[in-house]
């Protein structure tokens, strides 16, 4: 779908932009826009795959459909990012990056649906969805989200090398595979999440209410805005999920439409701002869908207070440390006065006390000089 606007008839032509001397301000500034995505997307879902892969704790279900899709993510920043900002400099086959685009983006719209299908049976048949999404069904799930876009989206290879000379007939096609892509790649994946998180969001209202009519009914005083409250938070958090999903996927869906029906009518500006939003897409999808799980951010929070924790134990150990060394060298110079002092006095004590005996055997040999003067 990435380059569905670009004729895809020219295998031959190695298409890119070449490299010059400089680089225009719109190139650079649509380079450091990709860098910026690319950092956020590998941060964002590098800790994701982290907490869900080594804390025990979160490994449900649920979250591995999660993992699953930023796993995706993953390969979004990993593949296409660093690929497509080379082929603004070199040139590069434009068809196999489509390919490699399509791939990863509608990998990870599938894993989207199957993450919207697990929710959906989770809140409309709370009693059976132990019993209906297992692990092994899990599974299943996440292969067929990895399966299913790279057959489908390596299908136009057959056609495109395989037919080069046959233009009308890989023209043909092509038209076929995108009318088929934008049905089932995008209009169908926008209408099954609209109609899954609008069932889930009445489920969700009606719930609250209950909940509501069942604290009057308990106490007299209970809280008007219980209800409210929930109601709010409920549309805040499905509002999120499905606005932004539609936010990144309808000008793409838009210029995919206007290449078929009419094709090279679509402003440069406009592809360039779809491809950028399919990319956000990527960069959002920890935010929207990890991190406003309970599990997940509860694991997060854990995680930060741990790092926050672990420099302050380091300093406080270190600040022990000098504390100790400090009052060790005190008690050193403290025991090295005394001892100084002791010796001071004592060679006072020595110097006296010599100075008495000398005295006294002074005036022995004086007593002896004048009992015996024959000694002189």
């Amino acid at each position: 779908m990435m380059e569905s606007d670009q004729n895809i008839s020219s295998p031959s032509n190695g298409t890119g932009m070449a490299s010059s001397s400089s680089i225009p301000m719109k190139l650079l500034m649509l380079i450091i826009i990709l860098m910026v995505f690319e950092i956020l997307t590998l941060l964002g879902n590098g800790f994701v795959v982290y907490l869900v892969a080594m804390k025990r704790r979160l490994h449900t279900n649920t979250n591995w459909l999660v993992l699953s899709l930023a796993v995706s993510d993953l390969a979004v920043a990993l593949a296409i990012i660093p690929s497509r900002t080379a082929c603004f400099r070199h040139q590069c086959d434009e068809i196999l990056m489509k390919i490699l685009y399509d791939i990863f983006i509608f990998i990870s719209l599938c894993n989207l649906c199957c993450l919207t299908l697990d929710r959906f049976i989770a809140v409309m048949q709370p009693l059976k969805y132990h019993s209906t999404i297992t692990y092994s069904v899990v599974v299943k799930m996440i292969i067929a989200s990895w399966v299913i876009p790279t057959v489908i989206f390596c299908i136009p290879l057959i056609w495109t090398y395989g037919y080069s000379d046959d233009i009308p007939l890989r023209q043909t096609a092509d038209k076929i595979f995108y009318l088929t892509q934008i049905i089932m790649f995008m209009c169908v994946p926008c209408l099954v999440m609209f109609i899954a998180y609008a069932c889930i969001l009445s489920m969700a209202l009606e719930q609250a209410k209950r909940i509501q009519i069942l604290e009057q009914s308990v106490s007299a005083n209970g809280s008007s805005n219980s209800y409210s409250v929930e109601a709010k938070n409920t549309i805040k958090v499905f509002g999120v999920v499905y606005m932004m999903f539609v936010f990144c996927w309808i000008m793409s869906a838009y210029r995919t439409f206007e290449n078929f029906f009419h094709q090279g009518s679509v402003p440069s500006e406009v592809t360039t701002t779809s491809r950028l939003l399919l990319l956000f897409n990527s960069c959002v999808n920890p935010i929207v869908y990890a991190l406003w799980k309970k599990d997940i951010r509860a694991e997060f929070k854990r995680c930060f207070r741990s790092l926050r924790r672990r420099p302050m134990s380091m300093y406080s150990s270190h600040t022990t440390m000098e504390n100790r060394t400090k009052g060790n060298l005190t008690w050193v110079e403290q025991m090295t006065d005394e001892n100084v002092s002791l010796s001071s006095n004592y060679q006072k004590t020595s110097s006296s006390d010599q100075q008495d005996i000398a005295l006294e055997e002074q005036s022995l040999n004086n007593a002896n000089l004048i009992t015996d003067p024959e000694k002189i």
